[in-house]
């Protein structure tokens, strides 16, 4: 519950923190530019660490219930205790945590990638036919047919999985295509405190990609700067030059 509590923050800070941004002057608005993203790392990290410990209690769970089935079964249930059974029923029924999806747009194959890996091709609790049917789940578009016409079996999991990797692990690919955002960053073509941040968003999410992707990115700031100053409006522009942010 909290963690759904969790995603009415953001927008309701980003709405506060624009505010106090437009209200800063120069010498705050870097501040105010660290304390977003302070608070936006914060943020990601303690909510993935959430979705973390609730995906690990759904698995535990689903694993005792598999076994308290295998076990009534077989007439061999004596050896767990009345305790143990009250452990197990005492234990909160959490939401489904939802995978991301992916339809094959190479942008999003890093996040989609990391996400899916952890969550679920990494799990030890889950057998190849439950994998597979969490990745069936969550492709889509053109991918979603692709795998389609393969068979839904254990061993044609690792297959599905390696075709992913070979077709959208591409480091060249993803480089170029991080590269691309970067140079086609959006025009602004008014003043606005909404876009700038939109462009900013823009920068530092794929210049944190081509880092993931070990491409040192340290010493670019002269080649980012005119990037992004091509793309301002006029006026946002001039107070730059003029030293006046």
């Amino acid at each position: 519950m909290r963690l759904e509590k969790m995603g009415e923050l953001l927008p309701a800070f980003d709405a506060i923190q624009n505010e106090i941004e437009f209200l800063a002057d120069a010498a705050e608005l870097e501040n105010q530019f660290t304390e977003r993203q302070n608070f936006e790392d914060n943020f990601y990290r303690f909510s993935m660490l959430a979705r973390n410990l609730l995906t690990k209690h759904n698995f535990y769970e689903l694993d005792n219930e598999k076994e308290s089935v295998r076990s009534t079964a077989s007439g061999s249930s004596s050896h767990r205790s009345k305790n143990e059974h009250v452990a197990l029923k005492a234990l909160p029924k959490f939401p489904p945590i939802p995978i991301p999806t992916f339809s094959g747009k190479s942008e999003n194959w890093l996040e989609f990638r990391d996400t899916f890996s952890s969550l679920v091709h990494k799990n030890e609790r889950l057998d190849n036919i439950e994998k597979f049917h969490f990745l069936r789940g969550a492709l889509d578009g053109d991918v979603k047919q692709f795998i389609g016409t393969l068979e839904f079996s254990d061993s044609g999991y690792d297959v599905v999985w390696n075709l992913l990797l070979e077709r959208f692990n591409n480091t060249f690919l993803l480089v170029n295509n991080n590269l691309k955002c970067l140079v086609n960053l959006p025009e602004i073509q008014k003043e606005n405190a909404v876009d700038l941040r939109k462009m900013l968003d823009i920068l530092v999410k794929n210049l944190r990609s081509l880092n993931s992707l070990e491409v040192n990115t340290e010493h670019w700031d002269i080649l980012v700067i005119f990037l992004a100053c091509s793309k301002l409006d006029s006026h946002t522009k001039r107070e730059w030059e003029e030293g006046k942010f």
